[in-house]
């Protein structure tokens, strides 16, 4: 990346080991810079691949999926136990070659699903929720993390090819928030869908990443 007065020239690399790595880029046309053509650009770069620990002492769930087996999802999160996720629907599946993160992923076929207590008492005023998912269809709905009447319906699911993020209210319903159409496809590998929520009074803010 370079940044000859504030303009930005971005270019797509391959996969790179961990290591220090050199590019030379030796003609073209910067988009964004009046079409201005650059002489030649070179330097070097860090790479890291190194799978690091995630911490969860700040988190009160924490759910890696990395059993490979039973039918219990344990909370590594300050809640401990007793948000622990039981199977609840279904019969949930494990796999433990190709996931994101950590040694293992869950793996539901449609019709199964787990159940938790809600780490996020009614009380908060402030929270994230995080996912990493991986649709291998298109189409339809999919349910990722769904909080239920505490109060109104908060989650992270996909629907249609694009995020559904909801937000609750004190009615008891929720409110949406959708992603651009065609936005999380099965063909896109993984996804990291994040929403946010802060609150004072009767003001309430939401973010969605992904």
């Amino acid at each position: 990346r370079s940044q000859p007065a504030h303009n930005v020239a971005i270019f797509e690399l391959p996969e790179l080991q961990t290591g220090t790595h050199t590019f030379q880029v030796l003609a073209g046309t910067v988009h964004g810079i009046h079409g201005r053509p650059f002489d030649g650009i070179s330097g070097a770069f860090e790479v890291d691949t190194t799978t690091h620990p995630i911490s969860t002492s700040d988190l009160v769930a924490y759910w890696a999926f990395d059993e490979g087996a039973g039918t219990t999802a344990k909370n590594l999160g300050s809640a401990g136990a007793a948000a622990n996720a039981e199977q609840e629907q279904g019969t949930i599946g494990w796999t433990t070659t190709g996931q994101r993160v950590g040694t293992g992923s869950l793996n539901l076929a449609g019709n199964s699903s787990l159940l938790a207590a809600s780490p996020i008492p009614s009380s908060a005023t402030e929270f994230t929720i995080s996912v990493w998912v991986n649709p291998d269809t298109d189409g339809g709905y999919k349910g990722i993390y769904s909080g239920r009447d505490n109060p109104g319906n908060w989650g992270i699911n996909i629907e249609n090819n694009h995020a559904d993020i909801r937000y609750g209210n004190d009615a008891g319903s929720s409110f949406g928030i959708d992603t651009d159409d065609d936005s999380v496809l099965a063909s896109g590998g993984w996804y990291h869908l994040v929403e946010t929520w802060t609150s004072s009074g009767s003001r309430g803010v939401g973010s969605v990443y992904l």
